[in-house]
């Protein structure tokens, strides 16, 4: 309805949800870290980058659905916003980069993923030209 009004519409397609609450973890898992020792607090991030990472290919499949109800939505009037790749490479989707958390919890977006996702609109609506 909206689109044949004319409205310019972003669609944004599923991204990754932690399998444990990865705030939780990342204060139990750094908590115990000597931040005065750069060994240990990268061993403790890779620690905890590791244990909340999961196949891009396990997103993908549970997220299937998502996509291709938003795929057949057609219209010149819209954008469409991958926050995934955010998370995901072809590999694996992790919640941890450049040292940052992307969710807070479960799903709710950091402050960092935050600043991520609002760049990568910008760059649609610019290709766009809006």
């Amino acid at each position: 309805a909206l689109v044949s009004k004319g409205t310019k519409v972003a669609l944004v397609y599923p991204y990754p949800r932690a399998k444990e609450n990865i705030g939780k973890l990342a204060f139990e898992e750094l908590s115990n870290a000597n931040p005065a020792d750069l060994t240990s607090l990268r061993k403790h991030v890779e620690t905890l980058r590791a244990a909340t990472a999961y196949e891009t290919s396990e997103f993908m499949f549970y997220s299937k659905e998502a996509f291709e109800l938003l795929d057949g939505i057609k219209s010149e009037n819209i954008i469409r916003i991958y926050p995934h790749h955010l998370f995901c490479d072809n590999k694996t989707c992790n919640f941890l980069s450049d040292n940052s958390l992307h969710v807070v919890d479960y799903n709710h977006p950091s402050s960092f993923f935050a600043s991520r996702f609002a760049e990568l609109i910008k760059v649609e609506v610019d290709k766009k030209g809006w």
